[in-house]
């Protein structure tokens, strides 16, 4: 996962804060603790990150395609 802002290139960490900078602080909270949860479940499962209009989904799958990821936390403002 990697993006152009301003001519740089952010790593995937910095991207995916971007992306929760949206949010309020307390859920940003939420969600940051709701990912460490599931990073220490599966520790070998690939993050995906998928920026939409209206949420940010992360999933969790054993291969790079998200259909075949085996959870997914979605998050929205409201």
């Amino acid at each position: 996962m990697a993006a152009k802002s301003a001519g740089a290139t952010l790593t995937p960490e910095a991207q995916l804060r971007a992306y929760l900078a949206r949010f309020d602080t307390g859920r940003q909270t939420l969600i940051r603790a709701v990912r460490s949860a599931l990073r220490k479940r599966m520790p070998t499962a690939n993050e995906l990150v998928y920026d939409y209009t209206a949420s940010v989904v992360i999933a969790y799958a054993p291969a790079e395609q998200g259909i075949d990821a085996i959870v997914a936390l979605a998050a929205r403002a409201k």
